[in-house]
């Protein structure tokens, strides 16, 4: 997007540690400096002080013990992210009340 926000889209099927299936899909929004970006790119772990990072997502499951999901809007932050080799995106999820 103009100014060098980013728009997420993201769509996954998360198997638990209980075998219990968990459709997640959700959308966001990220701004970040060219700056912080190109850190990331080479590996640094950026945290939420660095980028504004924030998400909506929702929950799909047809297994009883987490049907309470189905119910839920969460919003989330980022909490970190790593580029690069061994990237990772970890969050903050809230359910908004």
């Amino acid at each position: 997007m103009p100014a060098g926000s980013l728009r997420i889209d993201v769509r996954m099927t998360v198997r638990t540690d209980d075998g219990a299936l968990i459709y997640v899909s959700y959308n966001g929004i990220v701004s970040v400096t060219r700056e912080n970006f190109e850190r990331m790119a080479k590996g640094a772990v950026l945290t939420s002080a660095d980028m504004y990072f924030i998400i909506a997502p929702t929950f799909e499951t047809a297994h009883e013990k987490y049907a309470w999901l189905n119910h839920i809007q969460a919003i989330g932050k980022v909490a970190a992210v790593k580029g690069g080799e061994g990237g990772f995106v970890t969050y903050d999820l809230f359910v908004a009340r």
